[in-house]
């Protein structure tokens, strides 16, 4: 939703369920950028134009090609508007630890 304080009104700017740490603003405010929570594995990352709720897809999961990445959470939005996320890792690779505690 998207709230208008000149004409009091919200407006539905897209539609779904933010997924993560939710939604994040382009630099020059003129975009908002959202993980859509989906029942796959491809966990999108949207665009939606402020001025005409234009949706477009910004990036998927398809786009990581390492095969131990389980999900990923958009984290960041700098200014170039490249979303940064964190990556779920599958642990399964790890076969020994040594840890020396003082």
């Amino acid at each position: 939703m998207l709230f208008d304080p000149v004409r009091k009104q919200r407006s539905e700017l897209a539609d779904g369920v933010p997924y993560g740490w939710g939604i994040r603003w382009s630099a020059d405010s003129k975009y908002v950028y959202y993980q859509h929570l989906y029942s796959g594995e491809e966990q999108p990352i949207f665009s939606v134009r402020v001025s005409d709720h234009k949706v477009e897809q910004v990036t998927s999961a398809r786009q990581i090609l390492r095969a131990d990445v389980l999900s990923y959470t958009m984290t960041r939005l700098p200014p170039d508007n490249s979303p940064l996320a964190s990556l779920v890792h599958n642990n399964s690779d790890i076969f020994a630890l040594e840890l020396d505690l003082p």
